[in-house]
């Protein structure tokens, strides 16, 4: 998981010359500001504390996966419970919401990309900060926003190298491969 969070930033930074170029307006790091706060609270809602993270801490506890015939939630428990899991052995309960509030900031990126190169005067980053389930998925453990930003980014990489040069190039075929069986396998 880190390995392909460190891609993704990577290639992200390095892939696009605009990184650094993006003007933003001083509201917009206030919404960032509370979502990122909000990241950080306990997580409360019921999926987060019943499989989220009760599967990843009974996998701590018994030192492997037991399946419990009397908890029939812990098995709807997928591979991105593993994000979890991680998390919780380095001590952190909220990890999965951090990497949910870094999956917005790559959403947010990747819309402003768009907004850039096809020169759109709408404003799309109210849309996205008025999206109701972007406050559920920061204050949630559920491991999905960070997959669905990885879609959105290979999505963009597929449309600019099409558009550039009518084909996709080896080095942007890895990428798409590495974060499209990411996405798969977290979602097994």
């Amino acid at each position: 998981l880190i390995i392909i969070i460190l891609l993704s930033i990577f290639f992200t930074v390095k892939t696009s010359p605009k990184f650094i170029d993006i003007n933003l307006d001083k509201k917009y790091y206030f919404f960032f500001g509370i979502l990122f706060l909000l990241s950080l609270s306990p997580p409360t809602d019921a999926d987060s504390l019943d499989y989220h993270i009760g599967v990843p801490l009974e996998i701590i506890k018994n030192g492997k996966l037991i399946f419990r015939d009397d908890w029939f939630h812990s098995y709807l428990m997928g591979y991105g419970e593993m994000v979890n899991l991680f998390g919780l052995i380095n001590g952190s309960k909220n990890f999965g919401q951090i990497i949910n509030f870094i999956a917005i900031i790559n959403i947010f990126y990747v819309f402003s990309l768009f907004k850039k190169e096809n020169k759109n005067s709408l404003n799309i980053y109210y849309f996205l900060f008025s999206i109701p389930l972007i406050l559920w998925f920061t204050t949630s453990s559920k491991p999905q926003l960070y997959q669905s930003s990885l879609i959105l980014y290979a999505f963009y990489l597929l449309i600019s190298s099409i558009k550039l040069r009518g084909i996709i190039s080896n080095k942007n075929i890895i990428i798409l491969s590495v974060f499209f069986s990411y996405c798969v396998y977290s979602k097994l």
